[in-house]
């Protein structure tokens, strides 16, 4: 049943792809929160108009050792963000977002680190400083008996800085 969610969401978002365009985001950084398998605390720093370093602090319970167990989570990744034609859903302020980067896990005597992938939607809403972010970030880790592999479904809600309209 996962399997299948995750190869639909994986079509809607090259869907989503192929029908956007050339664009870049509206701000230099952001400062907000996260919701998903890892919750925490996310910063977005613009690098240009078009791609970010994003920094997730957060904790999310893991499957360790027949028990679940409390972990906290330092990632760090590197996104490309591309704003949708204005012709598209008559809107600049939506972005779809793509990125990779990395991870590093610990707690209970437990570490492992791994890679991350990132894809999703951003909007920026015109009238306030906040944008509103859904996204997956499949990862998979190292230096445990049984590496993990899994998809973090998540949305982000940021306040952002430096609004470049």
């Amino acid at each position: 049943m996962i399997k299948d969610y995750t190869n639909k969401c994986l079509l809607f978002f090259l869907f989503l792809f192929l029908i956007s365009g050339k664009g870049d985001a509206q701000y230099r950084a952001g400062l907000g929160v996260r919701g998903g398998l890892l919750y925490g605390f996310t910063y977005k720093q613009g690098l240009d108009p078009a791609n970010y370093c994003e920094a997730i602090y957060g904790q999310k319970f893991m499957p360790i050792e027949g028990g679940n167990v409390m972990q906290q989570v330092g990632t760090l990744m590197w996104e490309h963000n591309t704003r949708f034609r204005e012709s598209k859903f008559q809107s600049t302020r939506l972005s779809w977002v793509w990125g990779v980067g990395g991870h590093y896990r610990w707690g209970n005597g437990n570490h492992a680190a791994g890679v991350d992938g990132s894809l999703g939607l951003e909007y920026q809403f015109l009238s306030i400083p906040f944008t509103i972010g859904i996204d997956g970030k499949p990862f998979y880790e190292f230096g445990v008996l049984h590496p993990v592999n899994y998809v973090d479904l998540g949305v982000t809600l940021r306040f952002v800085f430096e609004d470049l309209n």
